[in-house]
C-alpha cells in the first residue's frame, strides 16, 4: 500500500490529481437534477464569507459578479476574491481558490500613458497597465512556507469549518498586510524579504516605488535585491529597460539606474542582513 505524502507540494499534487480525476468521472455520469449546482453553491459560499467578514475588515464593498470583497484603505485597496475550480462538477467535486491582491491609486495614475506598464505577479494573467494592482496571488502564497489552499465545499457539512478557516486566514493576510504596506520601510522589507515571491513581484515592486517615492528610491532597492535570486540580473535589467523608457521614444532615459545594477553585479553585492 503506498505511503500518504507527507511534503507539502506532494499533497497539494495528490489533492489536484484526486479532484481531477473525481471530475473526470462525472463528466461522463447522468447530471441528478436534484444535486447542487456548482456554481450556486459557490455564489452562497461567497456571499455567506462576505456576511461574516462585513465590518470587521473596515468598510467593506463586494463585487458579486467577481466573487471579490474590496476594503479602500487611504491610497490603497485590498481585494479578497474567490475562484471557482474548472474541474467543479455536481455531485462529485466543488472547489473554491481564494485569492488576495492590492491595488495601488497614485500606482493606476501612474501607470496611464506607459503602454509598456503591465500587471505581472504569481499566478495572475496580464491585466490593463492602469489596473494599479502590484501585489497579487493565491491566498496560500502570502503565508510562510508557501500552502495550496483550495476549498473543497461539495459536502454542506465540510462548509461551515472551511468558512471559518478561510476568513481566519483572510483576517491573517489582511493584518500583515496592511503591517507590510505602512509605509517604505516596511515595503522594502516586504518585498526584499525571503518569504515574499519576490520573483514575481520585482517588476511590480519597480513600479510601485517609483510611483510613489522616485527613482532614487528603485536605484536603492535594486541594490538591495541584485543578486538575491540566480536570474536576479535578467529580472531587474528587464525591469529597469521598462521602467526607464520613454513611451515616446522608446529610448532609456535611466542610466543611473542601470549604472546601479551594473555596480552591484561588479561589487557582488547582498542586500545588509
Amino acid at each position: 500500500m503506498p505511503k500518504k505524502p507527507t511534503n507539502p507540494l506532494d499533497v497539494a499534487l495528490a489533492q489536484i490529481v484526486e479532484s481531477r480525476t473525481r471530475a473526470m468521472h462525472a463528466r461522463f455520469r447522468p447530471v441528478d437534477p436534484s444535486l447542487e449546482r456548482p456554481r450556486e453553491v459557490c455564489a452562497q459560499f461567497f456571499s455567506d464569507v462576505a456576511a461574516v467578514l462585513d465590518g470587521s475588515l473596515g468598510k467593506t464593498r463586494l463585487l458579486s459578479s467577481r466573487r471579490e470583497i474590496q476594503v479602500s484603505r487611504g491610497d490603497l485597496t485590498y481585494a479578497y476574491s474567490f475562484q471557482s475550480s474548472s474541474e467543479n462538477s455536481a455531485g462529485a467535486t466543488i472547489i473554491v481558490l481564494p485569492h488576495a491582491g492590492v491595488k495601488s491609486q497614485t500606482l493606476r495614475v501612474w501607470r496611464r500613458g506607459k503602454p509598456w506598464a503591465r500587471v505581472y505577479g504569481h499566478e495572475t494573467s496580464f491585466k490593463r497597465a492602469d489596473d494599479g494592482l502590484f501585489v497579487d496571488g493565491m491566498l496560500g502564497n502570502f503565508f510562510w512556507p508557501r500552502r495550496y489552499i483550495a476549498l473543497e465545499i461539495v459536502d454542506p457539512a465540510d462548509r461551515e469549518k472551511l468558512l471559518t478557516q478561510v476568513v481566519d486566514d483572510i483576517r491573517s493576510i489582511d493584518a500583515r498586510l496592511q503591517r507590510d504596506l505602512q509605509d517604505r520601510a516596511s515595503f522594502f522589507d516586504y518585498a526584499t524579504r525571503d518569504e515574499t515571491d519576490i520573483e514575481c513581484m520585482a517588476d511590480n515592486a519597480c513600479e510601485y516605488i517609483a510611483a510613489h517615492w522616485g527613482l532614487d528610491a528603485v536605484q536603492q532597492y535594486i541594490v538591495r535585491m541584485v543578486g538575491r535570486m540566480p536570474n536576479g540580473e535578467d529580472l531587474f535589467w528587464n525591469a529597469l529597460t521598462r521602467l526607464s523608457a520613454d513611451p515616446a521614444t522608446r529610448e532609456p532615459i535611466g542610466w543611473r539606474l542601470k549604472g546601479a545594477v551594473l555596480f552591484s553585479l561588479a561589487h557582488n553585492l547582498r542586500p545588509p542582513l
